[in-house]
């Protein structure tokens, strides 16, 4: 491997003093990728340049670290040839949250194994951008290696905020088409349209294979009826632009149980129609909870979401689904989303359910928990256990063998919890609990309210709102 030793010092004096006239030929600037961890990768196309990420790709900025690591490498890298002579190549980080950088080069190459590569030291810092001097004859190939250690079992990681490249456009170099829209997810039929520079024609396919100059003729708007992958190329004289790539999901809004069941560690964009949703609990600015009112419940993460306590949501929103600990979690839907109507000051109703009738299925809904008894560090109900969480008050000290009324808000973080909100949720009681559902009496199919809590009758059988059988 041919190994070229740049020092800092190099930035300052007639290397980087020679390429500050060059222009901007590239730039990386991150887009939502399908991968969510700091150790897993996926390729994502980014202004006709297909990268490949191993890392956080759903944050933006990209997230590149994990967790318990010792001197493990993560890479970000380019399948797609560079067009054009590059001279600088500009790296800006942002945080590094308590993460050790034991190295980071640059490998460039004339092929996307990187093969006899081109080897080039940088250093970082946080929220700095680092100039990389480079030559057109390494390659056209790109391939950050970033070698770190992480102790301790929290995620922790580098930001990735842009990768700029300058250097020499080709004089006959022709710009990417431009999409109308973003690629996502949507509901309903999409228009998509597509322009160029002046002069050009702009060919596509529809079946994520590359265009050329025998795809598709662009003449008019495409319509999307299906999640589908465009992919085109813009001509001039004879010469094509890079390949510009979105992705479009057309999506079928989903309720709320169907979003509960759905979601996997794999996050996914869905369209989820929340009427009739309430926010139960809120926690600082990134945190939000919310419930059917039925016993159903789901967690937001979102930073300066802007809902409050006792909003009522209508309308069909698109967000990012995943299962966050084994409960499901959406992202990044604020107050302030268009297809959002939102009615302030509404009550968020307090159900009195009992312990075993509890899952993941009912995190953000608020019950009232009758006769729990505190044994080592839990309350129980019988055989039910819940652990009692201080995610809006410091928690008072429970006296061992003593039994207690709980409200608050059911949460789940591995196993099942109750959060208190205030002093006032917090009762001493002698009481038994829920009332044994009588199964001998059953009304008609439907749900109704029994003894304080929801139940759902279906086929001569009795079930909670998690669609669980009552005995």
């Amino acid at each position: 491997m041919k190994k070229i030793l740049l020092s800092l010092v190099a930035l300052f004096m007639g290397i980087g003093m020679a390429v500050a006239q060059s222009e901007i030929i590239y730039s990386l600037e991150p887009a939502a990728g399908s991968n969510n961890s700091y150790a897993g990768n996926c390729d994502i196309d980014i202004n006709g340049i297909t990268w490949n990420l191993q890392g956080n790709s759903t944050m933006i900025p990209w997230r590149i670290g994990g967790k318990s690591i010792t001197k493990t490498d993560r890479t970000l890298y380019s399948k797609t040839p560079m067009i054009g002579d590059v001279e600088k190549v500009v790296l800006s980080v942002g945080t590094m949250s308590s993460i050790t950088v034991n190295s980071t080069k640059l490998l460039i190459a004339d092929n996307p194994e990187f093969e006899s590569a081109s080897e080039v030291s940088v250093t970082l810092a946080a929220n700095k951008d680092v100039e990389i001097p480079v030559s057109a004859a390494m390659g056209a190939y790109y391939k950050f290696v970033f070698n770190v250690t992480v102790a301790g079992s929290s995620n922790k990681f580098i930001q990735i905020k842009k990768v700029d490249f300058y250097g020499a456009r080709p004089a006959d170099a022709v710009d990417a088409p431009v999409f109308s829209i973003d690629g996502g997810a949507y509901v309903g039929v999409q228009t998509v349209e597509l322009s160029a520079a002046e002069g050009c024609e702009i060919y596509y396919t529809l079946d994520e294979t590359d265009p050329t100059t025998e795809s598709t003729k662009y003449t008019a708007p495409i319509t999307i009826e299906k999640t589908t992958t465009v992919k085109a190329i813009a001509v001039k004289g004879g010469v094509s632009s890079l390949v510009a790539t979105e992705v479009y999901s057309i999506v079928e809004p989903m309720t709320l149980s169907e979003i509960i069941s759905a979601a996997t560690s794999n996050e996914t964009e869905v369209a989820i129609n929340v009427d009739g949703w309430l926010c139960s609990a809120v926690k600082g600015t990134t945190n939000a909870y919310f419930t059917d009112g039925e016993g159903l419940g789901i967690q937001l993460y979102s930073s300066n979401h802007g809902f409050k306590v006792g909003d009522k949501l209508s309308g069909v929103v698109v967000a990012p689904l995943l299962l966050y600990f084994g409960a499901p979690e959406l992202k990044n839907l604020k107050a302030n989303d268009e297809n959002l109507t939102i009615t302030p000051g509404q009550e968020v109703p307090v159900l009195e359910m009992n312990v075993a009738d509890l899952s993941a299925a009912n995190y953000g809904a608020l019950v009232v928990l009758k006769g729990l008894t505190y044994k080592a560090g839990k309350f129980y109900q019988g055989e039910a256990a819940i652990t009692p969480y201080k995610n809006f008050m410091t928690l008072p000290t429970f006296e061992e063998g003593k039994t207690y009324d709980i409200t608050g808000m059911v949460s789940w973080y591995n196993v099942l919890q109750i959060c208190p909100r205030t002093a006032d949720d917090i009762v001493e009681s002698n009481a038994t609990g829920i009332n044994d559902v009588n199964a001998s009496i059953l009304p008609a199919n439907g749900k109704f309210v029994e003894n304080g809590r929801v139940v759902i009758v279906k086929d001569g059988k009795k079930y909670n709102v998690a669609g669980q059988n009552l005995k």
